[in-house]
C-alpha cells in the first residue's frame, strides 16, 4: 500500500526539484526509435518550436491524428493560448498546404511562413541572441579560426543555402564576421517592434552555417566536426537559432509530401490546459524532504551532508530557510495532450507527441505510467519543474503511481546523502 504522508504532492515535488534540478537526477532513458519515427517526432517538434512566441516560460506540445481526408494537428500550451496566437498558428497551416510543387512556389511558401515567424516569435528569438552573445564572450580570440575548405565543400553548402544571401568570392569567413557585427548591433537593443528582415537574415545565416558538418573518417570511425564554429557550445546556440528557418522547410516540404500522396485538409485545434495558479511555498526545501524522512523512519540530513553528497552542485544557505517564493502550478503540454489522445480510445499502438523543448522529467514518467497507450517524445531533458502539477480527470491508479515515484526518489535523495 503507497505511503501516506502529510506532506502534500505539491511540497515533495518542489522539494525535489530543487535538489534534481540542481543536480540532473537519473536521466535513464532507455526509449530506442526507428529513423521513421524520429523523423516523424522532429517534424512535431517543429510545429511546436513554432508556436512559442514568448522569452520566458512558454512550453508547447503537439500530436496529430489522420483521418480519412484530413489530419487534425492537436496541439497545446502549458496556459491558453490567445486570439492572436491562434490566427497566428491557423494561418501558418493556411500557408503550409497551398502547396504547387514547381520550386518557386515552394520557395516562396517557405520565406511567406519564415516572415510570419519572425514577426509573431520575434521576441523569443531575440533571447537566442543573448544566449549566443554569452558564448562568445567566454571564447578566445581565435575561437572562430576556419578550417581549410580545400575542397570548397562548405562554400558550395553556403551558396545553396544562402543563394543571393551568400558573397561567394568573400567566403564564409567574410559571412561569419558580418554575421556576428550584425548579431551584436541587434541583439543588445531587443526592440519590442522585431526588425523582420535583419532578423530573417540573422537565423537564415545561422541556419546555413550551423546546419554544415564535416564528416571525416577517423580509425574506422564516423568523426563529425562542425567546421564553421570549432567550439561546440557556439555551433548548438548557433543550431538552435537557425532551427527556426529549419523548421519551417521541413514542415512545408513534409506537407507537400503528404499531399502529393493524398489530397489532404490540415487542421489546427488548441486542446485548453488546465487553470494554472499559483502557490507560496518554503525556500527550505530541506525541511520539506526532513520531515518527509522522519515520517519514513529514515534518517534526516543537514545542508553539509547534502552538499557532501552532491559537491558539483550548489544549494540555498540555511540563511534563506524561513523565506518563500511563489510557484506558478501548471499542467505540462505533453500531459495535456496526451490525456486528450487517450480520451479519443482510438485503436492506436503508440502516439507521438512533439515538444518545443525537451519533456521533463515527471512528464516523461507520468506518460509511462500509463499503460492503456504508449507515447512516443522526442527527447527528455532529465529535470524537474516545482510547479509540475498532475493532469485532472486522470487515471487515479496512474495518479497514485507518480505520488508514490516523487516519494521514492525522494527518500533516495536523503538515503544517498546520509550513505547508505
Amino acid at each position: 500500500m503507497p505511503h501516506q504522508s502529510s506532506i502534500t504532492f505539491d511540497e515533495k515535488v518542489y522539494a525535489l526539484s530543487k535538489i534534481v534540478h540542481k543536480v540532473k537526477f537519473r536521466n535513464n532513458r532507455s526509449e530506442k526509435y526507428t529513423s521513421s519515427q524520429l523523423i516523424h517526432l522532429r517534424l512535431f517538434d517543429d510545429i511546436a518550436l513554432l508556436m512559442i512566441t514568448e522569452p520566458g516560460s512558454d512550453v508547447a506540445a503537439v500530436a496529430f491524428e489522420q483521418r480519412t481526408t484530413e489530419i487534425i494537428f492537436y496541439f497545446a500550451k502549458n496556459r491558453p493560448a490567445t486570439t492572436e496566437e491562434l490566427t497566428y498558428i491557423r494561418n501558418l497551416a493556411i500557408l503550409a498546404q497551398n502547396s504547387d510543387t514547381t520550386n518557386w512556389k515552394t520557395t516562396n511558401r517557405i520565406d511567406s511562413i519564415f516572415n510570419e515567424v519572425v514577426r509573431f516569435c520575434g521576441p523569443k528569438i531575440l533571447t537566442r541572441f543573448s544566449k549566443i552573445l554569452r558564448v562568445l564572450t567566454k571564447l578566445p580570440p581565435d575561437a572562430l579560426s576556419f578550417q581549410d575548405d580545400t575542397n570548397g565543400d562548405l562554400d558550395r553548402h553556403l551558396q545553396k543555402e544562402l543563394g543571393v544571401w551568400y558573397d561567394t568570392p568573400a567566403g564564409p569567413a567574410v559571412l561569419v564576421d558580418k554575421f556576428f557585427s550584425h548579431l551584436c548591433g541587434m541583439a543588445p537593443k531587443k526592440p519590442k517592434v522585431p526588425n523582420v528582415a535583419g532578423l530573417g537574415q540573422i537565423i537564415r545565416v545561422a541556419h546555413a552555417t550551423g546546419s554544415f558538418k564535416c564528416v571525416e573518417m577517423v580509425d574506422g570511425k564516423e568523426i563529425v566536426e562542425h567546421t564553421v564554429y570549432p567550439n561546440e557550445d557556439l555551433a548548438t546556440q548557433m543550431r538552435l537559432l537557425g532551427n527556426y528557418f529549419g523548421a519551417v522547410k521541413r514542415i512545408v516540404r513534409n506537407v507537400d509530401s503528404i499531399k502529393n500522396r493524398k489530397p489532404t485538409e490540415i487542421r489546427m485545434q488548441e486542446l485548453v490546459p488546465a487553470k494554472l495558479f499559483q502557490c507560496r511555498m518554503p525556500t527550505d526545501y530541506l525541511t520539506i524532504a526532513n520531515n518527509y524522512a522522519t515520517e519514513r523512519n529514515i534518517p534526516t540530513i543537514s545542508y553539509d551532508t547534502l552538499k557532501n553528497a552532491y559537491p558539483d552542485s550548489t544549494f540555498l544557505s540555511p540563511d534563506d530557510a524561513h523565506r518563500s517564493q511563489s510557484v506558478t502550478f501548471t499542467v505540462h503540454a505533453e500531459c495535456t495532450v496526451a490525456m486528450f489522445m487517450a480520451s479519443l480510445s482510438r485503436p492506436w499502438e503508440f502516439v507521438k507527441i512533439g515538444s518545443s523543448k525537451g519533456s521533463c522529467w515527471l512528464c516523461e514518467r507520468y506518460l509511462e505510467l500509463d499503460t492503456k497507450l504508449k507515447f512516443h517524445v522526442s527527447n527528455e531533458h532529465g529535470k524537474l519543474q516545482p510547479g509540475w502539477s498532475i493532469p485532472p480527470g486522470g487515471d487515479a491508479v496512474v495518479n497514485a503511481q507518480v505520488a508514490e515515484l516523487i516519494g521514492d526518489e525522494l527518500e533516495e535523495i536523503v538515503l544517498r546523502a546520509v550513505g547508505n
